[in-house]
């Protein structure tokens, strides 16, 4: 039998891309984000590239926009296309910024690339932001993970290792509700695939 967390996962990692309003690029995981970000760009799957997140720890891998942002340009972006949400330092915070900049801009379709082993919590977050804002039938929310390695090793450990305190995580901010936070997720995932 197939636990709702499993459904989660397989419906979050297979989520099918689709051309957007904007590229959400979660601080984290140090520069290794950044040619996912770019692919997407250059493959005209958004207009703009928002940069979210001000949180400053080289040593955990949170890189800032003064050192990001360049090397977006550097790569090919255009500096007038990228927004710096610079106010939020969790994933909490990055999903109430990025709704705000969602409805300034009445974006309705937004790209979430965050790293491989962070994608499931960041989903999990940004959905329940959107459903305590009552915007789960009005944005969607597609997953773009960078598919990066799980072995290899960096300051903050392998990927495969930070796995268990993300969704450690997304089991302690859930608390009673994790499995009908699956069940929502899922209906979303519905009416998700309705618009295609």
């Amino acid at each position: 039998m197939i636990s709702e967390l499993a459904k989660f996962i397989i419906l979050t990692t297979l989520d099918k891309i689709k051309r957007a309003d904007a590229i959400i690029f979660l601080e984290g995981d140090g520069l290794s984000r950044v040619d996912k970000v770019v692919e997407l760009y250059q493959q005209s799957w958004a207009p703009t590239v928002v940069f979210s997140g001000a949180a400053y720890n080289k040593p955990y891998g949170s890189y800032p926009g003064e050192i990001v942002i360049p090397i977006l340009i550097e790569k090919g972006i255009p500096e007038n296309v990228i927004v710096w949400e610079n106010e939020s330092l969790h994933t909490g915070e990055q999903a109430i910024k990025i709704f705000e900049l969602c409805r300034q801009h009445n974006w309705q379709r937004i790209l979430l690339v965050a790293s491989n082993h962070h994608q499931y919590r960041a989903y999990m977050t940004f959905f329940r932001e959107l459903r305590k804002q009552s915007l789960q039938n009005t944005i969607e929310i597609i997953n773009a993970s960078a598919n990066l390695s799980w072995f290899s090793e960096n300051e903050w450990g392998t990927r495969y290792a930070l796995l268990k305190s993300e969704f450690e995580k997304m089991y302690f901010y859930s608390g009673d509700e994790m499995e009908q936070d699956f069940l929502d997720v899922i209906d979303y995932f519905k009416w998700k695939e309705s618009l295609i």
